[in-house]
């Protein structure tokens, strides 16, 4: 089976970018200090525009009404030495006459 791709005409995408300048609008005036999930479940509440968490995340963040969160920077720890092994330690008498 080959998969297909879909694609939007120009027609599909210019109504996703007004819908999406709509729903940013709203956001920017009613929802400006909430976050992506409740400003969501507000929308669905009072104004019906039903659309996932992620997807306005990603909008407000593109449109500048939200900073992506930082990721945490790893923790670097300095190796221990190894701990020497029998044969290491140059006490082994046993070889010696």
């Amino acid at each position: 089976m080959t998969e297909e791709h879909i694609t939007m005409s120009q027609r599909e995408l210019d109504r996703v970018g007004v819908i999406r300048q709509g729903i940013l609008d709203l956001v920017r005036s009613h929802y400006a200090d909430f976050g992506p999930t409740l400003a969501c479940e507000k929308r669905v509440e009072c104004h019906d525009h039903k659309i996932s968490v992620e997807t306005l995340r990603q909008w407000m963040i593109a449109d500048g009404l939200r900073k992506p969160r930082a990721r945490k920077q790893a923790r670097i720890h300095q190796r221990r030495p190894r701990r020497p092994c029998r044969g290491e330690t140059g006490s082994d008498r046993r070889l010696s006459p």
